[in-house]
């Protein structure tokens, strides 16, 4: 994994976690 790609991932983590957790808790209430 590049340098970037570290930095993007640590700067977009939580944001990605949130929309993550959201999108199975979602799926299950379905």
């Amino acid at each position: 994994m590049t340098s970037w790609a570290l930095f993007e991932v640590d700067w977009c983590l939580d944001h990605d976690l949130f929309l993550y957790e959201s999108y199975h808790v979602y799926g299950y209430m379905l």
